[in-house]
């Protein structure tokens, strides 16, 4: 690692205090420096605002569980600088953008609601169009209901699998 002189860490919001802690510790082992990040210098790139850690505390709340945790904290928190952007250069629609900033920070108006009503699918003509869109589900029990749902669909009458139903 002589020759690495930054770290970039990119989609940060998904990062876990745990994470963040053990990324320092291989560092410093990796650059055998027992400093801050072996003393490179680290870039967090991402929206705080997007998905959080999957199974973890977030670096920017909630409360430390472990000391691997904390260790990660303190790290997050020893950043010296931090720029924010505050202009989404992304949506083309300036007011759905808008929506977005303000969903982002909980403030959503009637209107927001309004507009947000009027995207949902209503016939189920409509919804087979969504049929092949990702999902996101809330914890394991939903995921393991929807995965063992889409491969029943997979097997024809007998019970063999036909693989080409999804």
């Amino acid at each position: 690692m002589e020759k690495v002189k930054f770290i970039v860490l990119d989609e940060f919001s998904m990062v876990s205090c745990s994470l963040l802690g053990m990324i320092d510790k291989r560092i410093r082992e990796g650059t055998g420096k027992d400093e801050p990040f072996g003393g490179l210098n680290v870039y967090l790139c991402g929206d705080y605002k997007q998905l959080p850690p999957v199974m973890g505390t977030a670096l920017y709340g909630g409360v430390c569980h472990s000391e691997l945790a904390l260790h990660g904290r303190n790290m997050f928190d020893s950043f010296e600088a931090h720029c924010v952007l505050t202009k989404g250069h992304r949506p083309s629609d300036v007011i759905f953008q808008e929506l977005l900033d303000r969903l982002s920070v909980g403030e959503v108006t009637e209107e927001d609601y309004d507009m947000l009503s009027r995207r949902f699918a209503s016939s189920g003509d409509e919804r087979k169009n969504f049929d092949d869109a990702i999902h996101l589900f809330a914890n394991k029990v939903q995921v393991a209901l929807y995965n063992d749902h889409k491969l029943r669909n997979q097997l024809d009458e007998s019970g063999n699998f036909v693989g080409d139903k999804l």
